[in-house]
């Protein structure tokens, strides 16, 4: 009897353990959850690798005629030769016959006065002669110098002197008659017309070089200090209304500056401006180009990767953001070259489009565009 009621508790016990081991084996397991994925503040940026770069200002000046000169008529008279191409454009050389006045008049002053010179030397002779007579007849101690005839002689001397004067003036005024260009010239203005009466003093034309012309550059302070070394050796091109481009040469640099603007004046050279169409024309604006000394370790940016108060924010190797100080050297529409105050010569990751929100240290997913060389 006991083992028989032993026995059925024996199976639902060994039940139990099967039902219990069933569910332990057949028991789904947990899914474990992943990690939640970190979202990071994508921004564009540009790898950039500083370089040599030459910067380049652009000023501005104005024109100014080389050498103008105003020639007036030296002798008075009729005109008798006229080029009537000498208008105002027109160019000339060194001693090229401008016009030319009818000489008959100072032919004939030209006779009066050898006539003169002539009787003075007659005269002077004479006196000379009695001087020479009356030296003979009376006693150098005792006689005055009246007697001796010498003021006389000194007279006549003086009159010779003042005749030959003024033969030589005449001779010059007769060689004024024939007007010539003093240097190779461009005709400004013209105010003469065939036949046309002349007196002393009448302007002709107004002239200037055509071999070069001047360009008066006011540079400030501020400029001052970075186009100063380019001097040495400097490429200076003068960009005129029409965009033709000249090249200029440094002539001079005013030795004081200009009391009331502090601005220093320096004066370019332009060659042969007259020669080509377009010329370039005095007494206008024109744009100069100067290009400064190259410099080193400069990198090139869209202008948009300034800040509002002139920095970068760079990215380093653990994509964390860096705000960075630099010295901008140019800028222009698009692009600032600069220079990085800290560590100038490396590499730099260098964000396009910074956000106001941006913080130091912050962790961030660039996306990188193309190398951008200084």
């Amino acid at each position: 009897m006991k083992k028989l009621a032993i026995k059925p508790i024996l199976m639902a016990i060994g039940l139990l353990v099967l039902s219990l081991s069933a569910i332990v084996i057949f028991e789904p397991q947990a899914i474990e959850e992943p990690p939640a994925k970190v979202e990071y503040l994508p921004l564009s940026a540009v790898q950039v690798t500083p370089g040599n770069y030459q910067a380049k200002l652009l000023l501005s000046g104005i024109t100014k005629a080389r050498w103008f000169n105003q020639i007036k008529a030296q002798s008075s008279g009729q005109i008798i030769n006229l080029d009537e191409q000498l208008n105002p454009g027109a160019l000339v050389t060194k001693q090229q016959l401008l016009l030319k006045v009818d000489p008959i008049h100072l032919q004939a002053e030209l006779s009066a006065a050898l006539s003169q010179i002539k009787l003075a030397e007659l005269n002077y002779l004479r006196e000379k002669h009695e001087q020479t007579v009356a030296l003979s007849m009376l006693s150098s101690k005792t006689s005055s110098a009246f007697a001796r005839r010498e003021p006389q002689l000194s007279a006549a001397k003086t009159e010779l002197a003042q005749a030959k004067s003024s033969y030589k003036s005449i001779q010059q005024r007769l060689r004024d008659s024939q007007v010539a260009a003093p240097f190779n010239a461009i005709i400004i203005n013209s105010y003469v017309s065939p036949k046309q009466q002349l007196d002393i003093g009448d302007p002709l034309f107004d002239i200037a070089s055509s071999e070069s012309i001047d360009v008066t550059l006011p540079v400030s302070e501020l400029l001052w200090s970075r186009i100063q070394a380019s001097f040495a050796e400097p490429k200076i091109s003068v960009i005129d209304r029409q965009n033709k481009t000249w090249p200029a040469t440094l002539r001079y640099i005013a030795p004081q500056v200009d009391a009331s603007t502090r601005q220093r004046q320096v004066v370019l050279s332009v060659k042969n401006p007259y020669q080509t169409k377009p010329m370039l024309l005095p007494e206008q604006q024109v744009s100069i180009q100067v290009s400064l000394a190259p410099q080193p370790l400069v990198a090139k940016l869209p202008i948009s990767a300034l800040t509002n108060d002139g920095e970068v924010w760079t990215i380093d190797n653990k994509q964390q953001l860096q705000l960075e100080q630099v010295t901008i050297l140019d800028e222009d529409e698009n692009s600032v070259w600069l220079k990085f105050v800290t560590h100038p010569e490396q590499p730099r990751s260098v964000v396009i489009y910074p956000l106001p929100s941006l913080l130091p240290g912050l962790q961030v997913n660039p996306n990188l565009v193309q190398e951008n060389q200084a």
